[in-house]
């Protein structure tokens, strides 16, 4: 299967690196189907929720119209519930419908395939971006003071927890993975130039190349903040918008007044945040187009992290943006993070 492998990058989970793929027992397979089925249930019996509690009070109030004479205050109650319904039960209904239909798609998607995807190896806490391991210790699925080996296993194509270290998730847990560009295997070290600023250190500083590979990542971490910027500038626009209009009501502004107001403000942002998110793009493109990591000790890497990180081991750096890329020989947890559709 094309979509468990892939030859020029590395996936990881929670700092565990893909091994490969465990066909699914016969007794699991068992217990899937009748998972999906108990899904696929739920999200029928939801689905039906939302039209019925709807329908049933008008239905209902319709009836008792055409019959004998009622109490006056009946119509208020059935009003009343049919705009719980139609505000509150309906859309509550029809939500947890989808995600009982999405949770028994995926769990069809496995039975499927026949497989589950299995990440294997030895875990730390060292590197201060990997949200998904404090995600799994919060939910009690790691500990603190497990050694040796782990072992998480994911849904076939979905991003969402199956097994760790052998044991089901009494919760749906959906999670991010890691891809990263393959490092060099046996990388040559190059002093790194005096000028460079970086934390205070008692050694030499290194750097190593970054490959065309590292390059081609690094350069697409640009491309996305720069498409992520006018994404954010629209809706900043849009909510500005909302916020004068409601202001202007309020004080009884003129159109005209407010107008140029928001003119003003949305210009004054707009270029502010464009500039800000177009230097940290920009020094994105200077990692690439400089071609270097900086490669520091573990005691010397103990100042990149506000938090305490206790390295153990060397990291590196990309020197114009500070970004972490690689610690303790595992690519950071942030590089270029997903969620399989």
């Amino acid at each position: 299967m094309d979509w468990l492998f892939s030859s020029d990058e590395l996936i990881f989970c929670a700092g565990l690196p893909m091994v490969g793929a465990r066909s699914l027992t016969a007794t699991e397979q068992s217990l899937l189907k009748q998972e999906s089925r108990m899904h696929f249930g739920r999200a029928l019996a939801l689905s039906l929720i939302a039209p019925v509690s709807v329908i049933f009070p008008i239905t209902v109030s319709a009836s008792i119209d055409s019959s004998a004479a009622q109490p006056e205050f009946l119509d208020d109650v059935f009003a009343t519930f049919l705009i719980l319904s139609i505000f509150l039960i309906a859309p509550f209904s029809l939500y947890f419908a989808s995600k009982a239909f999405e949770r028994y798609r995926l769990i069809r998607r496995t039975l499927d395939a026949g497989v589950v995807r299995v990440f294997e190896g030895t875990s730390n806490n060292e590197d201060p971006t990997d949200t998904v391991r404090r995600l799994l210790l919060k939910k009690g699925l790691f500990s603190q003071t497990e050694a040796g080996g782990e072992r998480i296993e994911l849904y076939a194509a979905d991003d969402v927890i199956y097994k760790v270290n052998g044991r089901r998730s009494r919760h749906w847990v959906e999670i991010t993975l890691t891809m990263a560009a393959l490092p060099p295997q046996s990388p040559a070290i190059f002093g790194a130039p005096i000028d460079w600023q970086l934390p205070k250190n008692d050694g030499r500083l290194v750097r190593r190349r970054i490959t065309s590979g590292e390059k081609d990542e690094i350069l697409s971490y640009a491309r996305k903040i720069r498409r992520g910027t006018w994404l954010q500038i629209l809706f900043g626009l849009w909510l500005m918008a909302s916020l004068i209009k409601a202001i202007a009501n309020s004080f009884g502004l003129q159109p005209v007044t407010s107008v140029q107001i928001g003119i003003v403000l949305a210009s004054i942002g707009s270029g502010v945040w464009f500039f800000r998110q177009g230097s940290v793009a920009e020094q994105y493109v200077d990692d690439a187009e400089g071609g270097w990591v900086v490669v520091l000790g573990a005691q010397q890497a103990q100042t990149l992290s506000e938090e305490e990180a206790n390295f153990t081991a060397n990291v590196e750096i990309l020197p114009h943006s500070g970004a972490l890329w690689i610690v303790a020989g595992k690519p950071a947890a942030w590089r270029r993070q997903k969620v399989s559709n």
